[in-house]
């Protein structure tokens, strides 16, 4: 390897970003010149379409072979077309691409690879397949990915809801768990709401049935590790994303051990939310479970106010609301006394 272009010893390999690198050094520019001439080439022959010419192969494999630095900087752009080159020619790309991913056979190699298809790569119910036992490989190696750590964590809560793979039935999930970080295991249940919002509510409906309750279930009582605060807290701002099943992710809740919420805004989505109308109870049971894992005065506690008032005429139970103003009192909320004075006179 040349030394101009060696990585300086002191800085760590998680620190590197593989894919900055290697756009910006003519190794890389070269790679993308025979990918982008393959893609184009794959367009235009559509059905007589024969796979990677032979050629061409040489070319990759001596890329893929190259143990310099500019070899490493080569693979770094393969392993971020992995889609593009699954789609020219599968069996190829399964045997001479996939590999670099593979943390048991190079973890150099896997953290380059990973580096590439977390930034440029997408997770595609075609490629998931071949991706899971990859990704179980690195469960237990993600701080080696620097700074796209939590970008792992967002792949890996996109492939829960993937169709072909149902994370429990397969077993990745528990895996998961098993190996990770407190850290990737927060992130990944903080990423698992950001794809929840946005689902159908059949889709939403599919996954509480699917996976999140035996999922939750199995958590509950610590199976495969104790459930962290804050990450159960982020399991529970799952509850108002879950659309029908919202009272039985309530109970999932109460049933839960003691949590934390940080920088949460669960009081102002509910009130902006149709659960109160819908199921008043549940609401009510769920505003009294968030503030009695709240220690210090949180924001929008007017808007548990609000709440209150509108699940109070729904036949929402009287001793659960006046225990909501109790906690409101105990944080410190200044018309907490004069709402449960409003719900003693029947809310008039």
């Amino acid at each position: 390897m040349d030394k101009a272009e060696a990585i300086p010893p002191k800085l760590k390999l998680k620190e590197v970003e593989w894919l900055a690198l290697a756009i910006n050094h003519p190794a890389g520019n070269i790679a993308l010149f025979w990918l982008t001439w393959l893609g184009r080439q794959r367009k235009t022959a559509g059905d007589t379409w024969q796979g990677i010419p032979e050629h061409t192969r040489g070319v990759l494999e001596s890329v893929l072979s190259e143990p310099a630095y500019a070899g490493e900087l080569g693979r770094v752009l393969l392993a971020s077309q992995i889609n593009l080159l699954m789609t020219v020619d599968e069996s190829w790309a399964k045997e001479n691409v996939l590999p670099l991913f593979d943390w048991s056979l190079d973890a150099r190699r896997a953290v380059q690879a990973f580096h590439g298809f977390l930034t440029w790569g997408r997770q595609t119910e075609n490629l998931v397949p071949y991706l899971v036992p990859l990704y179980e490989k690195a469960f237990a190696h993600t701080a080696m990915l620097g700074h796209l750590r939590d970008r792992f964590a967002e792949y890996l809560a996109g492939l829960a809801f993937a169709s072909s793979v149902n994370p429990m039935n397969q077993g990745w999930l528990s895996r998961f768990i098993a190996a990770s970080a407190r850290e990737d295991r927060i992130s990944w249940a903080s990423h698992v709401r950001r794809v929840l919002r946005p689902l159908s509510a059949e889709a939403k409906q599919t996954a509480w049935v699917g996976w999140i309750k035996p999922y939750w279930v199995q958590r509950i009582p610590g199976s495969p590790l104790p459930l962290d605060r804050e990450e159960l807290g982020e399991m529970v701002e799952w509850s108002l994303h879950l659309g029908p099943s919202f009272p039985e992710v309530v109970d999932a809740v109460w049933e839960s051990p003691d949590f934390e919420l940080k920088h949460s805004f669960l009081f102002r989505e509910l009130d902006d939310s149709q659960f109160p109308q819908e199921y008043p109870s549940a609401a009510a049971r769920l505003l009294l479970k968030v503030l009695r894992n709240t220690s210090i005065p949180d924001y929008d506690l007017d808007r548990v106010e609000n709440v209150v008032h509108r699940v109070a005429p729904l036949g929402a139970p009287l001793h659960l609301l006046e225990k909501i103003c109790s906690e409101l009192a105990r944080l410190g909320y200044p018309p907490a006394a004069e709402l449960q004075a409003w719900l003693r006179r029947g809310g008039s």
